[in-house]
Protein backbone atom coordinates (compact mmCIF):
# COMPACT_ATOMS: atom_id res chain seq x y z
CA UNK A 1 0.00 0.00 0.00
CA UNK A 2 1.36 3.29 -0.89
CA UNK A 3 -0.71 6.57 0.09
CA UNK A 4 0.56 9.97 -1.20
CA UNK A 5 -0.65 13.52 -1.42
CA UNK A 6 -1.64 16.38 0.34
CA UNK A 7 -3.22 15.59 3.90
CA UNK A 8 -3.69 18.79 5.03
CA UNK A 9 -2.66 17.84 8.38
CA UNK A 10 0.88 17.14 10.02
CA UNK A 11 1.93 14.05 12.55
CA UNK A 12 4.11 15.99 14.87
CA UNK A 13 5.00 19.66 16.18
CA UNK A 14 7.99 20.47 14.34
CA UNK A 15 6.19 20.29 11.16
CA UNK A 16 3.94 23.19 11.64
CA UNK A 17 6.14 26.37 12.07
CA UNK A 18 4.66 27.72 15.42
CA UNK A 19 2.66 24.66 16.61
CA UNK A 20 2.72 24.58 20.53
CA UNK A 21 -0.07 21.70 20.89
CA UNK A 22 -1.65 18.69 19.37
CA UNK A 23 -4.52 19.41 17.39
CA UNK A 24 -7.14 16.58 17.05
CA UNK A 25 -6.48 16.23 13.51
CA UNK A 26 -2.62 15.38 14.17
CA UNK A 27 -3.74 12.92 16.47
CA UNK A 28 -5.88 11.58 14.13
CA UNK A 29 -3.11 11.35 11.27
CA UNK A 30 -1.25 9.52 13.68
CA UNK A 31 -3.76 7.17 14.79
CA UNK A 32 -4.19 6.17 10.78
CA UNK A 33 -0.44 5.79 10.33
CA UNK A 34 -0.43 3.44 13.59
CA UNK A 35 -3.40 1.51 12.39
CA UNK A 36 -2.24 1.28 8.67
CA UNK A 37 1.21 0.42 9.83
CA UNK A 38 2.81 3.07 7.51
CA UNK A 39 6.03 4.67 7.44
CA UNK A 40 6.23 8.08 6.61
CA UNK A 41 8.97 8.43 3.67
CA UNK A 42 11.61 11.49 3.89
CA UNK A 43 10.64 13.21 0.78
CA UNK A 44 14.03 16.29 1.08
CA UNK A 45 11.68 18.80 1.98
CA UNK A 46 11.41 20.11 6.24
CA UNK A 47 8.11 21.55 4.77
CA UNK A 48 5.81 21.22 1.99
CA UNK A 49 3.35 24.17 2.01
CA UNK A 50 4.53 27.71 3.10
CA UNK A 51 3.05 31.46 3.10
CA UNK A 52 4.31 34.50 4.45
CA UNK A 53 5.50 33.18 8.08
CA UNK A 54 3.45 29.87 8.17
CA UNK A 55 4.86 26.63 7.28
CA UNK A 56 3.74 23.08 7.29
CA UNK A 57 4.49 19.82 5.96
CA UNK A 58 1.29 18.08 4.45
CA UNK A 59 2.50 16.79 2.07
CA UNK A 60 3.57 13.27 2.35
CA UNK A 61 4.36 9.91 0.92
CA UNK A 62 3.42 6.97 3.50
CA UNK A 63 4.28 3.27 2.48
CA UNK A 64 3.03 0.05 3.92
CA UNK A 65 5.77 -1.34 6.09
CA UNK A 66 5.81 -4.83 4.50
CA UNK A 67 7.08 -3.11 1.39
CA UNK A 68 10.11 -1.71 2.91
CA UNK A 69 10.46 -4.85 4.79
CA UNK A 70 10.32 -6.55 1.02
CA UNK A 71 12.21 -3.40 -0.64
CA UNK A 72 14.26 -1.70 2.01
CA UNK A 73 16.10 0.27 -0.70
CA UNK A 74 13.18 2.31 -1.50
CA UNK A 75 13.66 5.76 -1.74
CA UNK A 76 11.10 8.78 -2.09
CA UNK A 77 11.81 12.29 -3.43
CA UNK A 78 9.31 15.18 -4.06
CA UNK A 79 10.60 18.01 -6.01
CA UNK A 80 8.94 21.21 -5.61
Amino acid sequence: MVLMGDFNEVLSLHERRGATELSQGMRDLQDLVLDLQLIDMEIGQSFTWMRQNAASRIDRIMVHVELIRKFPDTKAFCKG
